[in-house]
């Protein structure tokens, strides 16, 4: 239920309607600048994030839109900001496509950042980091929001930001979600870019079972060579995978 309508709701809420109070009586966008502290919303938007159980996704929607008006027209929202908007909205009750808008507002921020500061002669750091990527695809697990999952790791392939963690983190959401072809796509993308990526036997295996799922009997066998030392499991998901294909030799 809405968190407004709650009995014995958070305080956060109580937070929330005294700023939107004062909102509401600030003659301008100046003054409504300066009775809603930025840092007070990124919290609130964080706490509607990391509610148990769920995200708030009435805290945020309504935490956004007052951050919004303060900030003004045109203005982004700070990183902090975005990321949990990600997350609340990557979740099961939020809204999809309102997550990969905020994601695609948030790298673009963040790359509009690092080439202001890099003419200064500074290397500024990654936004999002990779803490924070990892985290985003975390948020899409449940929800089994494969889309989003697919979209991030695009992005950080692209832009040569596709770790360990965040290649693990985006797998584990295209696995949740019953998707096997997009996990191996993903690899085999990765692949293609020559991404000097050392993987783990854990996500090896992941993979090797994804490709036997998708029927692409070939890959799971070049995954499970290139793995070096399989495991038992992984060595068994081959051996069904050759099974299923009268390979008997192999």
């Amino acid at each position: 239920s809405d968190g407004a309508s709650c009995a014995c709701r958070p305080r956060v809420w109580d937070v929330l309607e005294l700023f939107e109070g004062a909102a509401e009586k600030a003659d301008s966008a100046t003054a409504a600048d300066s009775l809603v502290p930025v840092e007070a919303m990124v919290v609130l938007l964080e706490c509607a994030a990391r509610r148990p159980k769920r995200p708030d996704v009435a805290l945020a929607l309504r935490s956004e839109r007052l951050l919004r008006g303060a900030a003004g027209q045109g203005t982004p929202l700070p990183a902090g900001a975005l990321d949990a908007l990600v997350r609340v909205h990557a979740s099961c009750a939020g809204d999809q496509t309102k997550a990969t808008d905020c994601f695609d507002e948030l790298v673009a921020g963040g790359e509009q950042g690092q080439a202001g500061e890099e003419e200064g002669g500074e290397r500024p750091p990654k936004v999002p980091s990779e803490g924070s990527v990892v985290g985003m695809l975390g948020a899409c697990v449940d929800s089994q929001n494969a889309d989003l999952a697919e979209h991030i790791l695009v992005w950080a392939r692209r832009r040569g930001r596709c770790s360990l963690p965040v290649f693990a983190a985006g797998v584990k959401v295209l696995a949740a979600a019953r998707s096997p072809e997009r996990a191996c796509d993903a690899f085999e993308a990765l692949e293609k870019d020559e991404c000097d990526l050392e993987l783990d036997a854990a996500l090896y295996g992941q993979l090797i079972r994804c490709a036997v799922q998708a029927g692409r009997r070939g890959l799971a066998r070049h995954l499970f060579h290139r793995a070096g030392n399989p495991d038992a499991q992984n060595s068994a998901s081959l051996i069904r995978a050759c099974g299923q294909e009268g390979d008997v030799k192999q």
